[in-house]
Order: structure tokens, then C-alpha cells, then sequence
């Protein structure tokens, strides 16, 4: 019986993402990118102003640029890269295509890559960090690279999560040897994909442009799935979201970024501050609808943009009934990672204890965090809270 109330209640009165992006930004994105020949030439102008860098290319995916970046490096079959286990698959993916080792290390408390996890796993063929942002809270950047720099490691800045965010006045995705962005639904600047590598470094972009003139342009015709996308998301058709054609798929190949997507990026720049600024006026509502509740909450410091508002629950069988509970209110939730060496098909590549990810991954939830109103917040957080006192009782 209640399988099928969830179906019934599944199109949501509050969804978990909308894109950033409004009908009229997406007809025009579709006409510019038409009509010009220069879409990507004018993102690729925008990003570098933007971000104060020398070079920037785009690309099809961030795991398409994650992999351009590796190969930059000029490292060697089975050199370790150390990345977190609490990253999605898309991160671990371009390393073992590129035939490098993978080594999985733990979280620290905001989801981010424990600098101390870093140093417990360093060998002597370890040649690279993956510093990833999780949920828009910066990771320990000033940590990691120091340790970077005592081990003479490259440091790949995985912003993918966190566009838009600054660290003591500079880019997020600018503290590495290259920086990765990403534009897929749910990030500060969203699109139906695409990724960004940026860098300072001449010798690692005359790799990156030799890489980026070799590849193709990604041409497949997007318009019908493109609006689909956007109004299934809208109007929170489930049965459509299940089958996106827009889902990344294992076997991808590298392109340059589709000029709809290039148009679309550009018309949004002008208002990332604005994007961002929403969201964290959003959370700072939950900070106090959801206060003295069995919730853990995100750190509400001010390096944090809030791309996810993540909610830790004291048991992972709270986490599955509070998840249900919201859906059957008709709000959308996500339960987030997996860790990746829990996956068969990566345990090998744990080497350390990882267990601060293994106790808290399954006790993770997202909930809704953008273009809510005042009422919507208010509805989220009282099911939410109507939840624990049903449980109380």
C-alpha cells in the first residue's frame, strides 16, 4: 500500500533541484547557439576573466576534463592518485582510464577529504591529489597543500560542487595545478553537462589545448531532451527523470561542450553572486526552522555556498522512514554517496581504515535548498520536525 502511495504522491510539490536556468534563457540559449560560432570561444573568455587564469578549455563532462588533466601530468601506468571515497563515481572513473592507481582515503566532518587520511596513504608513487569540494564547504585547502608541497604532488582542485565559491578572496578551483568545474542540474551554474579545466600552468595547457583541438565537438541534438529536462524538472515528472538521457554514462568519450550548453552557461554568469546568495539565504531559514531537532546540520560558516543542504540523521533507519515520510508529503530528498570502496569493483583500492565515511554515509540526506519560498522552507521543515514528534509518541 505504500508503494503505491508513493507513486501517486510522485509528482512532488517540492522538488530536490530545479535548474538555474528559466524557459527564456533556454530558448535563447538554443537561438545563440545557432547562430553563433563562438559560444565556446566566448565561455572559454568568460571563465578565464572570471576566475583570474591563464588558460581554460572546455569539455563534454568534468570526468572528461578530470581525465585531460591526469594525462597532463605525464605520470606513468599505476601511479597513485589519492582521492576521497566519498566522491561520486565520476571522479575515481578518468584515473583508472588513464591506467593510474586510485587510492581511496577517508571524510573529515564536512564531507571533504581528510588531510590526515592524506598523509596515513602517501607512497612513493604518489603523484597526485584530487581535492574535491563537497556541497559547497571548501575542503582544508591550506592542509592539503602543504602536505602537496612536502611531497612534491600535483593537486587537481575539483570545484565541481563549489563554482562561485572564494577562499580568503580567491577562486575555489584555482589553489591546484589545474582546476575542474562542472555544470550539470543541481550545480551553482547548470546546464545539461559540461565541464571546465582551468589552469596557470603553460606546460600543463599546452597538453590540455593539444587534448582539446583532438577532440570533437559534442553535436548530439539536444533540443527536444534539452526542454524535456528542464520541464520534467519543473513540473517533476519522475517518469522521465528515471530514464534522463543526460545520466553520465561509464563507457563516455571526451568532446568539447555542446554550444546549447556554452550558450546556456554564459547567459547565467551575470547571475552566479545572485544564485548563490539565494541559496545560502535559504539555508540560513533552515538554520533556524529546523533548530533543536535530532538533526545533525552543515556547517553555516561563511565559506559555505550551500550547492547541497545536507542533513546527518542519528540512524540509518531514521535516515530510510524520514526519506519515505518526505515523499509521501510530496518533498523530494537524496541519500547521497555511496563510498566507493564499499563498490566491488573499487574495494581494492582502500589501503587505510576509512570508517569515518562507513559510519556517517548512510545517515545522509539531502533536501530541497533552491528557488524555495518562504512557505515552501516552512512546509519542508515542519514535516521534517512532524516527523520526529510522530516518532516520539
Amino acid at each position: 500500500m505504500e508503494k503505491i502511495k508513493l507513486l501517486l504522491k510522485a509528482f512532488y510539490k517540492i522538488p530536490l533541484l530545479i535548474p538555474t536556468w528559466n524557459d527564456t534563457e533556454s530558448a535563447i540559449a538554443v537561438y545563440n547557439s545557432n547562430i553563433s560560432e563562438t559560444t565556446s570561444e566566448d565561455l572559454r573568455k568568460a571563465i578565464k576573466k572570471l576566475y583570474k587564469v591563464k588558460y581554460a578549455y572546455d569539455f563534454n563532462l568534468g570526468r572528461s576534463s578530470i581525465q585531460i588533466a591526469l594525462r597532463s601530468f605525464g605520470l606513468r601506468p599505476n601511479d597513485e592518485v589519492i582521492l576521497s571515497t566519498y566522491s561520486c563515481k565520476g571522479v575515481i572513473e578518468p584515473i583508472i582510464r588513464e591506467k593510474l592507481k586510485p587510492i581511496l582515503v577517508d571524510m573529515d566532518d564536512n564531507f571533504n577529504i581528510s588531510p590526515k587520511s592524506i598523509e596515513e596513504n602517501i607512497t612513493n608513487k604518489t603523484k597526485v591529489i584530487i581535492m574535491s569540494h563537497l556541497y559547497g564547504h571548501p575542503a582544508q585547502i591550506d592542509e592539503i597543500l602543504s602536505i602537496a608541497k612536502k611531497h612534491k604532488l600535483y593537486v587537481i582542485d575539483d570545484a565541481a560542487q563549489v563554482v562561485g565559491l572564494k577562499y580568503n578572496n580567491k577562486m575555489v578551483g584555482t589553489f591546484g595545478d589545474v582546476g575542474i568545474l562542472s555544470f550539470g542540474i543541481g550545480k551553482s551554474l547548470s546546464a545539461t553537462g559540461g565541464g571546465m579545466l582551468i589552469t596557470n600552468n603553460k606546460d600543463i595547457a599546452d597538453i590540455v589545448n593539444l587534448n582539446w583541438l583532438m577532440s570533437i565537438e559534442d553535436k548530439e541534438d539536444r533540443v527536444i531532451p534539452y526542454w524535456k529536462e528542464f520541464y520534467s524538472r519543473k513540473y517533476t515528472a519522475p517518469f522521465y527523470l528515471v530514464i534522463n538521457r543526460f545520466k553520465k554514462r561509464k563507457d563516455w568519450k571526451i568532446k568539447k561542450m555542446s554550444p546549447i550548453d556554452c550558450a546556456l552557461i554564459l547567459l547565467q554568469l551575470n547571475k552566479l553572486d545572485n544564485i548563490i546568495e539565494e541559496r545560502r539565504k535559504i539555508a540560513e531559514s533552515y538554520f533556524k526552522l529546523l533548530n533543536n531537532i535530532r538533526l545533525i546540520l552543515p556547517n553555516n560558516d561563511k565559506g559555505n555556498i550551500f550547492t547541497k543542504y545536507v542533513v546527518i540523521i542519528k540512524s540509518y533507519q531514521d535516515e530510510i522512514q524520514l526519506s519515505r515520510y518526505l515523499r509521501l508529503h510530496r518533498i523530494e530528498t537524496e541519500t547521497n554517496y555511496k563510498p566507493l570502496h564499499l563498490y566491488p569493483e573499487y574495494s581494492q583500492y582502500k589501503r587505510t581504515s576509512l570508517s569515518r565515511a562507513e559510519v556517517i554515509y548512510n545517515k545522509v540526506l539531502t533536501i530541497p535548498n533552491y528557488k524555495l519560498t518562504l512557505c515552501d522552507r516552512r512546509y519542508v521543515s515542519h514535516t521534517i520536525k512532524q516527523f520526529f514528534m510522530k516518532d516520539e509518541q
